[in-house]
């Protein structure tokens, strides 16, 4: 948030005045110069009231080198586990209220509370989720904001049976758990709509199209040799790669 929006600024000398606009932390860079000509840098944070939580949090997945900032009450990961950082100057202190998830999660805090992880057991289902409601605390009150980390990752949506096979099998939509969509997104639309089979040349050897909505297909019929293959399923909003094998 620009210093602008959290507090005006006025100087004089080597004097500054600062007034609060709203709650937020500041940093303030100063530039001095001593009477020898030298110039030195000085750097001070301010925080005014108890700051939103979304600017002192942040997440990795292993490499805190690579460490994203929360955008919000609701970050969206891609990695079935995250740590959570939460600023250390020791000016707040937070308390961790667990709020709900899907049956997979698990989670576990440091103390004092700056850190966390969290993560979802395999089978892994899109939108697996976990909230938090993050107290936090300075010497000029508390404040309560809600903290949702949602799982988008990689999802084996679709099972394949038998395999290995003879000269027919069949592509179902597998029984996932339903969970609630999260602000912002949509349900996606898993029907079937094409099957292709490739040999492990990557050369592409059978073909079959859907018929409207179909939660199933099935491929009969085959004349294969024996081998290894790759099954490319196309649903309307997802396409998904299996690997099956052709028996005599």
């Amino acid at each position: 948030m620009p210093l602008q929006s959290i507090c005006s600024i006025s100087s004089s000398g080597n004097q500054a005045t600062l007034t609060k606009i709203a709650d937020g932390s500041v940093t303030l860079n100063a530039t001095i110069t001593n009477c020898d000509g030298v110039i030195q840098y000085s750097q001070k944070s301010v925080t005014f009231g108890v700051p939103e939580l979304y600017g002192n949090a942040s997440w990795y997945e292993s490499n805190i080198y690579n460490i994203q900032p929360l955008g919000g009450s609701a970050t969206y990961v891609t990695v079935p586990s995250l740590y959570i950082t939460l600023e250390s100057s020791g000016y707040n202190s937070y308390i961790w209220e667990f709020i709900g998830s899907s049956s997979n999660a698990s989670y576990y805090t440091s103390h004092p509370a700056t850190f966390g992880y969290i993560s979802w057991n395999s089978p892994l289902n899109l939108y697996d989720w976990i909230g938090f409601s993050m107290h936090t605390t300075n010497t000029c009150g508390t404040r309560n904001d809600p903290m949702y980390f949602y799982y988008e990752g990689e999802v084996m949506y679709y099972s394949i049976a038998p395999n290995p096979i003879q000269s027919s099998f069949t592509v179902n939509i597998r029984s996932i758990r339903n969970n609630k969509i999260p602000p912002g997104r949509r349900p996606k639309d898993l029907s079937i709509r094409r099957i292709q089979v490739f040999d492990n040349m990557g050369n592409l050897v059978l073909e079959r199209t859907g018929m409207g909505i179909t939660k199933q297909m099935s491929v009969t019929n085959i004349n294969l040799k024996s081998g290894l293959y790759t099954v490319k399923i196309f649903g309307k909003d997802v396409q998904e790669s299996h690997s099956i094998i052709v028996r005599p």
